[in-house]
């Protein structure tokens, strides 16, 4: 299970959102704190990551023969303790510090090779049977990442697409935020391409904050589901 670790946002602020063409019009503090925290949220589930440095607790179903897993974010950096519980919740293993048979493969997708397990625990009983990984690690972007411009401005735009949505009426090109491709006004009409759906939605502006982290940032999803 992955659960959003934060209740407040980490990254953005009135003058952050200022500063990149954000339009705080006649909201509430209270509003802008919840459509910032919501953009973060946004961009952690498209990236695949935190947007800071941050200390996860996990686990894992595992069964005998199985050498990876995913952890919950990707652009791990560190591992700090694993432990195995067999099918009864006992701990037949523990590793902390420098971790003897758990080990980081692919950082940045966060996969775990835990393939000398069975030689390290071969003596353990009920080997057999199925386990549970439960582990600490670090994980997120690195220092400094998040506050890249094409990040903030991505943030900005997910928060004025969510602050758009609480005025009434919605201030936003539909409501929802919907994608539109086909419009007309008058003697005026257009046919747009199809929008991709990401975790911002699927406008046009949802396909411009998508983009902005497109060619910046390498997202942490997964290839292959271990």
């Amino acid at each position: 299970m992955r659960l959003y670790p934060y209740s407040t946002p980490i990254i953005l602020t009135d003058a952050i959102f200022l500063s990149y063409g954000g339009q705080t019009g006649t909201t509430t503090p209270n509003q802008r704190q919840a459509a910032y925290l919501i953009a973060e949220q946004q961009v952690s589930t498209y990236i695949g990551t935190l947007l800071l440095p941050t200390r996860i607790t996990g686990s894992t179903d595992w069964v005998y023969g199985r050498s990876r897993f995913a952890t919950e974010y990707g652009y791990v950096s560190k591992f700090v303790f694993i432990e195995a519980l067999d099918h009864n919740g006992v701990q037949v293993h523990v590793v902390s510090g420098t971790n003897q048979w758990a080990s980081v493969k692919e950082d940045t997708f966060g996969y775990i090779d835990v393939s000398d397990f069975s030689s390290v625990c071969g003596s353990c009983p009920s080997v057999s049977n199925p386990y549970k990984f439960r582990y600490v690690y670090d994980c997120g972007l690195p220092t400094g990442t998040a506050n890249n411009p094409s990040m903030l401005l991505t943030l900005t735009g997910a928060s004025q697409i969510v602050l758009n949505e609480m005025a009434y009426p919605s201030a936003n090109e539909s409501t929802g935020d919907a994608g539109v491709t086909q419009y007309s006004s008058l003697d005026y009409s257009e046919t747009r391409k199809g929008w991709k759906n990401t975790a911002f939605g699927s406008s046009a502006k949802s396909a411009f904050l998508a983009r902005m982290i497109d060619s910046t940032f390498t997202k942490a999803r997964r290839a292959l589901f271990l």
